[in-house]
């Protein structure tokens, strides 16, 4: 069965849209992982399975990462945490709770902290050894408003506005953000 494909024309570049969603990453770990999240999405009607498979599709800006102590508060007191992206440790927390943790990647410090105190780490790969029915796990997603460059999403100029302007660094004074009165 051949796919619809629509052409779009945009600055005498022509653009494919396909309705099928594929990562576009040349990484073949990610690519064989995809395929193993599809194979097991078309055969389950889990809500985990798809929103996992539709997160590994997503661009590695709404894959933001997280850090521990984030985690542990999304978790909701269950054993397991998926989490598509890549875990962060934090200064912050030092204690951490005895949980598995399901990822793409983490960091060498949050894997050392997450041993020490009786976690263990696994990659998406191996999420269903872990658990078969998938009813005590909990799915993490991270804020991709939490990025340095969304401050200055919107009007900078508007009343209550809390946007930053963008200006030259170079002059002395500067141009300051306009703070308005909340009425």
């Amino acid at each position: 069965m051949l796919k619809q494909k629509m052409f779009e024309h945009y600055k005498k570049k022509a653009i494919l849209f396909d309705e099928s969603r594929v990562p576009r990453t040349k990484n073949v770990f990610y690519q064989s992982l995809f395929s193993l999240y599809k194979k097991v999405c078309e055969n389950t009607e889990n809500e985990i399975v798809h929103k996992i498979t539709k997160r590994l599709t997503m661009s590695r800006t709404e894959r933001h990462p997280l850090k521990l102590s984030n985690i542990i508060e999304q978790a909701n007191g269950k054993e397991i945490v998926v989490f598509v992206g890549k875990v962060l440790d934090d200064d912050k927390i030092l204690e951490i709770p005895k949980i598995t943790i399901v990822a793409l990647k983490i960091s060498k410090q949050a894997k050392e902290k997450l041993t020490l105190n009786g976690g263990e780490f696994y990659t998406l790969d191996k999420l269903f050894y872990i658990s078969k029915d998938l009813k005590d796990v909990a799915l993490v997603k991270g804020d991709k408003n939490n990025r340095k460059c969304t401050r200055y999403f919107g009007a900078s100029g508007d009343k209550g506005s809390e946007t930053y302007p963008r200006t030259r660094k170079g002059a002395r004074r500067g141009e300051r953000r306009i703070k308005n009165k909340k009425k």
